[in-house]
């Protein structure tokens, strides 16, 4: 969207697992934006969750810099526990825009979500909406409404994490297994990366990977045009994957890699 409508950005090239925050503070005070967007939980495609001194250290950036931040939690029902806190609940300032989106639990056609905003932004906020679709689908509304007081919403979010879960634990045990020697997101909710030696010819991997009937997708899909990702990654998505098929996947994706070092 960024891109489709040219607005005026500025790339930041974070770690592959983790946000250096002098760095980050160094691009913000250069380019003092307005806006600053973040996924700080299950982060896609690298799979991170950022550490409560994190997201504290960003807020009172936000503070220090006037800034809001944009906070895609579009995955948070994913999460395992309670006991993470969104930047909305940690925010004393109104610096954060709350994203959610209901689609990954309910479904794809279910292009239903929400947003919180600061005071300050509302009207503002309610004047492009009204540009873009006057309002919400009231009939789409009206069924996630009823999905969620009846309870049906509960129940069913809990059955599909339950299944990511399964999947996830099966994934993190297998990697343990067959690449105790790379380094990895140790991710238990969802999607993961594996940290790809440098020597790995990354067409070569793609082709090796197709080769052994493992669907490949580019992440560079996931980043805006001119982002820098400065270390080789591949990234794992067991979604549409059997539980028990991961571990026999995960050993053709070995071989692959193995297969695609260049000297």
């Amino acid at each position: 969207m960024i891109e489709r409508l040219q607005l005026n950005h500025v790339i930041y090239s974070r770690d592959w697992n983790k946000i250096q925050i002098k760095e980050l503070e160094k691009v913000i005070q250069e380019e003092r934006p307005d806006f600053v967007y973040l996924m700080p939980r299950l982060h896609n495609p690298l799979g991170t969750t950022m550490t409560e001194q994190e997201k504290k250290s960003v807020l009172a950036l936000s503070e220090k810099y006037d800034f809001y931040i944009i906070e895609d939690d579009y995955l948070g029902d994913f999460e395992g526990g309670n006991r993470y806190q969104t930047l909305f609940e940690l925010d004393v300032h109104q610096r954060v825009i709350y994203l959610k989106s209901f689609s990954k639990i309910m479904f794809p056609g279910q292009r239903l979500g929400l947003a919180v905003l600061p005071e300050s932004l509302l009207d503002d906020f309610q004047s492009f909406k009204e540009i873009s679709d006057i309002h919400t689908n009231s009939l789409s509304q009206i069924i996630m409404q009823t999905f969620i007081e009846s309870g049906l919403y509960a129940h069913h979010k809990h059955k599909i994490v339950l299944k990511h879960q399964q999947k996830a634990d099966a994934l993190q045990k297998g990697l343990k297994k067959y690449f105790s020697a790379y380094s990895f997101n140790d991710n238990n909710q969802m999607h993961t990366v594996i940290k790809l030696p440098k020597q790995t010819n990354m067409n070569k991997l793609h082709q090796e990977l197709v080769r052994r009937r493992v669907w490949v997708d580019n992440y560079k899909g996931n980043y805006l045009t001119g982002y820098t990702q400065n270390q080789k990654f591949l990234k794992l998505n067991t979604t549409s994957l059997p539980v028990d098929k991961i571990d026999e996947g995960l050993q053709e994706i070995r071989k692959a890699i193995k297969a695609s070092k260049t000297l």
